[in-house]
């Protein structure tokens, strides 16, 4: 993630120069929830860990040492709950029993479920580096790190167990929100942010921390940094037609281009989520970044030993009907081409850098399953035969890449909608070169050839847009 604020710090710096600026210091709150998402070290649990919801309020202070560069830090508070539910677990016994309503008998069915939860109360002082591009509504990104206090902590399992957390937590945060000025000195807030912490959770090593949060607030400067009045509109209009900020949203097909097995293996759709920023190189050729959030993965419906992609070593063990889905944050570095008058059209391609935030394998599978139990010898001569269905929702964190590299191509169209407003219509396909999964965790006879990959990321997303202008 350090390639972000290098890279969106260079582009904008040298895209947008400077004028008079008196700096800006800014005090606000925001108050929202938090959505857990639990990073799993090791491929150690199968089951499912929810998103569970929590408070997030907090104080800020924004420094901004120019119109495009500042820096923030404050104080929140925030509860993150973990739940985690194991598969249920059947096991069957060919003892009678008597029932007291009746005078039949039954077969003896005993069932077992694993369930637990965790909570974690923090208060946390984060830093962060933060650019602003100045449209209406102003974007602001952020990236920086944060040290959380430990104020209380609960460990539940099948029953109720209170422990005293040990360790506090620090990690890296991630953030892009919007500000609406509603006055002379006041401005909401829409923030959200990306905590990913870089210490094991005490008693739990096999874990770190990690939440989105969603914040609404308002800010109030202190000192508003107000610029000069002379030639504002003459700097508004010289830099519109030169820098171009688009949010944009639309759905991202995607699938496994790997070699081996890749016929067992479907499309996968799901949303791709962001904006981008392009700046005028030469007239009619710009360069294009931004952030986007895409959802990328494939769909397995066959029989195998796993339920995230095709092993068979003799009889399979389960038939495998799964979504394997990863979130990532996509960072382009593109090349755009301009053709047309009114309506104009766009080709641009370069590398992509995009930067894993979790994944997940959901589903189902079948399995046979005979009703023995090993610690009942008495069990073994049943002659009963069932079919047993696993609901599947693995998280697979511990075993895909953190990050994924490859060139994306695209196309698409600009419609003037009225002065400052323009709808931006694309296509992009993005190729990844190398290995989705870590193949240091996979036993060595099941890893790929040389020069092989087990899954490739390729996607095609459809994107509509909207353009707005930015200012000096």
């Amino acid at each position: 993630m350090k390639q972000l604020p290098a890279l969106m710090l260079a582009l904008l710096l040298s895209a947008i120069s400077s004028v008079s600026y008196t700096q800006k210091l800014s005090l606000g709150f925001t108050s929202g929830i938090n959505i857990s998402d639990i990073h799993i070290l090791k491929n150690n649990y199968e089951g499912k860990w929810k998103f569970k919801p929590g408070p997030s309020e907090g104080i800020f202070i924004d420094y901004s040492i120019s119109p495009i560069l500042g820096i923030q830090t404050g104080l929140n508070y925030s509860t993150v709950y973990y739940e985690y539910d194991d598969y249920n677990n059947y096991y069957y016994y060919p003892w009678p029993i008597l029932h007291y309503s009746s005078s039949s008998v039954s077969p003896y069915y005993w069932y077992y479920k694993s369930s637990w939860m965790m909570d974690f109360s923090y208060l946390t002082v984060p830093l962060q580096l933060k650019i602003t591009i100045p449209s209406r509504p102003q974007l602001n990104l952020g990236v920086g790190a944060y040290y959380s206090f430990l104020l209380d902590s609960n460990y539940e399992y099948d029953y109720l167990l209170d422990e005293e957390g040990k360790k506090n937590d620090l990690g890296f945060i991630y953030s892009a929100g919007l500000t609406y000025p509603v006055s002379d000195r006041f401005s909401a807030i829409f923030n959200v942010r990306y905590l990913t912490g870089r210490r094991e959770i005490d008693e739990f090593e096999d874990f770190w921390h990690g939440f989105a949060d969603f914040t609404v607030g308002l800010s109030y400067d202190l000192i508003p940094g107000e610029r000069p009045d002379n030639n504002k509109q003459e700097a508004r209009d010289s830099i519109k037609n030169k820098i171009h900020l688009t949010y944009r949203g639309g759905v991202n097909l995607s699938w496994n281009s790997c070699n081996p097995h890749r016929e067992r293996y479907s499309p996968y759709a799901g949303p791709s989520l962001g904006f981008n920023i392009g700046f005028e190189m030469s007239p009619g050729t710009y360069f294009r970044t931004g952030l986007s959030f895409e959802r990328q993965g494939y769909t397995f419906r066959d029989s195998s030993d796993y339920y995230h992609r095709y092993v068979i070593r003799g009889d399979a063990d389960y038939y495998v009907n799964t979504r394997i889905s990863t979130d990532y944050l996509v960072i382009p570095a593109l090349f755009e081409f301009y053709t047309g008058e009114y309506t104009k059209f766009y080709f641009n391609t370069g590398p992509y850098f995009g930067i894993r935030l979790n994944a997940r394998c959901t589903g189902t599978a079948l399995s046979e399953d005979s009703g023995y139990h090993p610690y009942y010898e008495e069990a073994e001569n049943t002659t009963e035969y069932r079919l047993k269905e696993t609901t599947v929702y693995d998280d697979l964190e511990a075993v895909i890449q953190n990050t994924d590299l490859g060139w994306l191509t695209g196309a698409g169209l600009v419609l003037p909608l009225r002065e400052n407003l323009v709808l931006d219509i694309g296509l992009q396909f993005r190729q990844g070169f190398f290995e989705v999964y870590d193949t240091d965790v996979i036993q060595e006879e099941l890893r790929p050839g040389r020069g092989e990959a087990l899954i490739r990321n390729s996607s095609l997303a459809l994107h509509v847009g909207l353009r707005l202008p930015v200012y000096k």
